[in-house]
């Protein structure tokens, strides 16, 4: 019993004496920074860095070193948000006041996410305040949901933490600490192709013009399409990227760098996925789950209809069209990522066919005589309207214009066809 009792007194001493380590090399390591500072958001417990996230630190350290922006490629639940949105531009300013981070995500509700903890821990978390004590809160009663300051020298007029979505660009700030984080998601990049350019061109133009001399980028996400953002910043040489997927037996990572072609299995973080976690994934959506565990994105190929037969079909002549078919009509209207409405005629027989595709940005009369001027060219089986508070508007529309009868099925969409 005795000698029972002097261990567990040896085993607390070292551990006493590894915390106060930690404490002594957080405010220049950030390994370190996280294991006394961050919080698991269930438990509220300190957290362990798993294998794969300690790669993750390897990899900002030799790029930070070799004066390249860091890229990390990694399915999701590995803990990327949490460590590189919150953590890293906690650290990164608490060691130096005057620095701007700023993060940008897919839209403007997805960064208020991470700005809410990270202001947190500077206003509230006594670890945050023991390693960085001068990092008090700025005038907090002017924070907003999207931004917030920590004391620092006067005459910076930018934010010590800016949260921002891809298509709010900062206009007239300067950052010093840039993290993508997962700004490609299904809406801007498959269900609205035209966006996949236009997110690259805000990146570029919108927040890449805004880093400073000696900026630093850190960019988290995974392929969600062969020529979206993530893709396209894997070609940039100012970039060097690592990428970590599931392996097809589930059982661990397998960690590349994208650089050298060089690869080398991981433990399975059993805290984010087991494999029969990931096997049901797998079963319930087997395209889907190559996507985000295994990062193989859409391609055009992909598509019910190419974008060459959609050109083509503008406008089909009828000698053209298969007799025999049956023909629908779909219409989309203008959204918030892309102006105009449009109009699509399919003709279905032993194939589907595109053969007639309006796009204009019309009054809701125009829209609607467009509608039942395409009805009567067709005469289709169904015409498909998207049932929300502007598409119901439409439908009205239609029937003042015109009193006869038309097959028409509202259907709704929303974040179900999202994977």
């Amino acid at each position: 019993m005795v000698e029972q009792s002097e261990y567990a007194k040896v085993v607390e001493s070292a551990f006493v004496k590894s915390r106060a380590m930690i404490y002594q090399n957080a405010p220049t390591d950030f390994a370190c920074f996280c294991r006394a500072v961050v919080k698991d958001e269930e438990t509220r417990e300190h957290i362990a860095l798993a294998p794969h996230q300690i790669e993750w630190l390897d990899h900002i350290d030799r790029c930070k070193a070799e004066g390249k922006f860091a890229g990390i490629l990694a399915p999701p639940g590995s803990g990327k948000s949490q460590l590189f949105s919150i953590a890293f531009p906690l650290w990164s300013a608490g060691g130096n006041p005057r620095l701007r981070c700023a993060v940008v995500g897919s839209d403007a509700k997805l960064v208020k996410r991470r700005v809410r903890p990270a202001k947190e821990y500077v206003q509230y978390d006594p670890d945050f305040r023991a390693i960085f004590p001068n990092a008090l809160p700025e005038k907090p009663e002017k924070w907003t949901e999207q931004e917030f300051s920590i004391q620092r020298p006067r005459g910076i007029k930018d934010p010590s933490y800016l949260g921002a979505g891809i298509t709010q660009p900062p206009q007239g700030s300067r950052i010093d600490l840039l993290v993508n984080d997962d700004i490609c998601d299904y809406d801007n990049t498959i269900s609205e192709p035209a966006m996949r350019d236009k997110v690259i061109d805000l990146w570029y133009n919108g927040f890449d013009t805004r880093l400073g001399p000696r900026g630093f980028v850190v960019h988290i996400g995974g392929i969600i399409h062969a020529r979206d953002l993530n893709v396209r910043l894997t070609n940039d040489p100012r970039f060097w990227f690592i990428k970590q997927s599931i392996s097809n037996d589930f059982q661990s990572l397998i960690h590349e760098d994208m650089r050298t072609g060089e690869t080398k299995t991981i433990d399975l973080w059993s805290r984010a996925w087991t494999p029969e976690f990931l096997e049901q994934k797998k079963r319930s959506n087997p395209r889907a789950y190559k996507r985000a565990y295994q990062h193989q994105g859409y391609d055009d190929s992909e598509r019910t209809f190419s974008e060459t037969s959609i050109k083509a079909s503008i406008r089909k002549p009828p000698s053209s069209i298969p007799s025999g078919v049956a023909y629908f009509i779909g219409v989309d209207l203008a959204g918030k990522n892309r102006a105009g409405n449009v109009i699509a005629t399919i003709a279905v027989g032993d194939k589907r066919t595109v053969v007639d595709v309006e796009r204009g940005a019309w009054s809701s009369d125009e829209t609607a005589r467009r509608i039942i001027a395409a009805y009567d060219r067709y005469h289709p089986s169904v015409i498909m309207v998207e049932n929300n508070a502007y598409q119901q508007a439409l439908i009205d529309w239609m029937g003042i214009v015109s009193d006869r009868p038309l097959p028409i099925e509202p259907f709704t969409t929303g974040k179900q066809k999202a994977d």
